[in-house]
């Protein structure tokens, strides 16, 4: 995932991924190197090209509100 893409997910929803999610402290429940196992200033300064970008996840605005179901499929619309 890159910033500024869209995806269409389910049969109505739309989204367009803003910014990388930084990992929040609750996750240090499982040890003290989760975090930097999956961000660093690499992913923070937006180098897509580390193997952590995307770990912690995404921020993403809604365009188009909907239902979305488990199992839904998720498909790219338009690249950033």
């Amino acid at each position: 995932m890159r910033i500024g893409q869209v995806f269409a997910v389910g049969k109505e929803v739309v989204i367009r991924i803003t910014r990388v999610r930084g990992p929040c402290r609750t996750i240090s429940v499982y040890g003290s190197g989760i975090i930097k196992a999956i961000y660093n200033a690499e992913v923070k300064s937006g180098n897509i090209h580390t193997p952590k970008w995307g770990r912690s996840g995404f921020y993403a605005e809604v365009l188009k509100v909907g239902t979305v179901y488990p199992g839904d499929s998720m498909a790219l619309q338009s690249a950033a």
